[in-house]
């Protein structure tokens, strides 16, 4: 039998090599950033996505998990939800809508990232931060004395779509089926729900929490850069994932091949730190000092990226207006939260620092008998109440204080908007950290001033006892109704 004489050397190279594709093995599949839990999906094949977490990497993401969930719920006290749907109604129904039953239409609920309000205060002159968004927020309904739900992105994206006001995809309840929500009501009535990311669905779960809520399909980043290879190239591919444009791109393929009602709900992630490249509209030496002031850091960036997010967003409603989608699409968009890299005034903002914009497009055979009012106070809780009665006929809904805002009558019981710090209603602006409320500088804007009146017992009382609510309602759904 031959013997090999390998010196020693030798072996330590060897040794080193293995050493070295181990320690690669172990940080898991090489794209443009080291694996996490948050982007380990790489592939359309799941049983590839399993394959490529080693055991250390599974244990490590499941063992974080479960030191970080400390949400331990109890069943709703029902007498106390009772008690408070006197005050915001549990359920509702809409109206007869004759014309939406015979022609049910695609919708599209679009949560932009960091698509705040704040910014396009700071408009001035050549300084066009709506960009080509512009053309459509003059054609279409927008409000924009509008607050979101909550001051993150998962945070909002749970409560706009899952009616919750605590995250669950990283707890112990990210299997649980909550029932009432919008991707319920919209497959009881034939649609096929799609949830469509720029971004990796594995980030905070999501797109594993949307597949045990109903949804048909989880289209993300891996199968944008599968179908559009363009999106790999760095100008387009960032931290998060890839160009908003792409998934714009998608979503138009999906809406004009669907042959069955489709409810798409997606999240853009361009807008985010670290900022992607992309097309510099505004150079540092052509934004105005002041902006500096109120942007200090990253200015041109921010200006950018959030300009690039607004424009890529226009060209699909302007692609949309010019196809026969244009008459069977109704298309809702909105912020997750404020821009963060924007310094907030408390005199002027107390409200404006936290708003994000409501977009609406509705064909005009959806529209029927509606009023349009563009200082209507509102949030998040109205987004699916305002589809609902569009698009909806004689159907039970989870109602949380929620109304059509094209109504034709305002209804003052829940003309207000809620936000996790702030909530506002016609008369003022409430923070939560504050015992007092504020005047608004005038009924077209959020801007407030240092005017101040005191309270009555129910606006001292609103902001806790609406949360409370919100809990209680959550609890009913996941706990209650599963005993």
């Amino acid at each position: 039998m031959p013997t090999f004489n390998v010196k020693l050397p030798m072996i330590l190279s060897l040794l080193l090599i293995f050493l070295a594709l181990y320690v690669l093995a172990l940080r898991g599949h090489f794209s443009y950033v080291a694996m996490r839990a948050g982007n380990y999906r790489f592939s359309k094949i799941e049983s590839f996505n399993s394959l490529a977490l080693n055991p250390l990497m599974s244990f490590s993401f499941a063992l974080r998990d479960y030191q970080k969930d400390t949400l331990d719920l109890k069943p709703a006290n029902m007498e106390r939800l009772e008690e408070l749907s006197k005050i915001f109604p549990l359920f509702s129904t809409t109206p007869k809508n004759d014309f939406a039953l015979k022609n049910p239409p695609h919708i599209m609920v679009n949560l932009m990232e960091s698509f705040g309000t704040q910014m396009l205060s700071l408009q001035e002159g050549n300084l066009n931060l709506l960009g080509e968004l512009a053309q459509h927020f003059e054609e279409d309904f927008v409000w924009t004395r509008f607050l979101p739900c909550q001051n993150g992105t998962a945070s909002s994206f749970f409560c706009l779509f899952f009616q919750s006001p605590i995250v669950l995809s990283k707890s112990k309840y990210k299997e649980h089926y909550l029932p009432f929500i919008p991707i319920e009501v919209y497959k009881q009535q034939g649609y096929r729900v799609i949830f469509l990311t720029a971004g990796n669905s594995t980030w905070s779960d999501l797109g594993f929490f949307m597949k045990a809520q109903g949804a048909d399909e989880i289209i993300d980043e891996v199968a944008l850069l599968q179908d559009y290879p363009n999106s790999s190239k760095i100008h387009f591919h960032s931290h998060y994932g890839v160009g908003d444009e792409f998934m714009y791109q998608k979503a138009l393929e999906l809406l004009s091949s669907a042959k069955e009602p489709l409810l798409i709900l997606t999240l853009s992630v361009s807008n985010h730190p670290p900022y992607p490249e992309v097309p510099i509209l505004f150079s540092k030496e052509q934004i105005p000092l002041e902006i500096f002031d109120k942007i200090p850091k990253n200015t041109s960036a921010i200006l950018n990226t959030y300009v690039y997010a607004n424009n890529e967003f226009a060209r699909f409603l302007s692609k949309v207006k010019q196809s026969e989608l244009k008459d069977k699409l109704i298309i809702a968009a909105t912020g997750d939260h404020r821009v963060r890299g924007v310094a907030m005034d408390f005199n002027t903002e107390k409200a404006l620092a936290y708003g994000v914009p409501f977009y609406l497009y509705v064909p005009k055979a959806y529209q029927g008998e509606i009023v349009y009012d563009k200082t209507r106070i509102g949030s998040h809780k109205d987004i699916f109440p305002t589809l609902y009665a569009l698009t909806l006929s004689e159907t039970r809904f989870l109602h949380l204080g929620g109304r059509n805002l094209l109504e034709t009558q305002e209804n003052d019981k829940f003309a207000f908007g809620f936000n996790a710090e702030v909530w506002i209603d016609n008369e003022g602006i409430y923070p939560r950290s504050s015992n007092l409320g504020y005047k608004y500088k005038d009924n077209q804007s959020l801007l407030s001033t240092e005017e101040s009146f005191a309270l009555d017992e129910e606006h001292l009382e609103f902001h806790k006892i609406y949360q409370e609510f919100l809990e209680l309602q959550l609890r009913y759904k996941l706990l209650n109704l599963a005993q």
